[in-house]
């Protein structure tokens, strides 16, 4: 069932960007659970709690999508950026990274709530 109101082209915009923000960090948390699942680390819980971040962010953007979708917007996908933990890396540094990636997604989650915020005033103004 399609929502018998359109969905403003920026908030649509701001939308599918968010999806692309939680399928990105889904890409990095699975890199980062493939990275300490690797026997030459065997930090086996670490590895199992990114990989259950990144099942989490998965459904964010199926959530996503399917308003998008309930709305009469068909979501849009861009190239996602590529992540690759150095074989250095840190515990510490890896939950230093997901800390900046959940930041990075809930900024997001902010601009996406703004943009609808803005497009809500300019309804209740007509």
């Amino acid at each position: 069932m399609q929502s018998s109101y359109p969905l403003d082209q920026q908030c649509a915009a701001a939308l599918c960007e968010q999806v692309a923000m939680e399928l990105e960090a889904f890409y990095a948390y699975q890199a980062l659970a493939s990275f300490f699942q690797h026997p030459d680390r065997a930090f086996f819980n670490v590895a199992k709690y990114f990989g259950e971040m990144a099942n989490e962010e998965v459904e964010h953007a199926k959530k996503f999508e399917e308003y998008l979708i309930l709305r009469g917007v068909q979501p849009t996908f861009r190239d996602l950026k590529s992540f690759n933990p150095d074989k250095n890396l840190t515990l510490q540094q890896a939950f230093e990274l997901a800390l900046k990636f959940e930041q990075k997604v809930f900024g997001s989650i902010r601009h996406v709530h703004e943009k609808s915020e803005e497009h809500t005033s300019e309804l209740q103004s007509h």
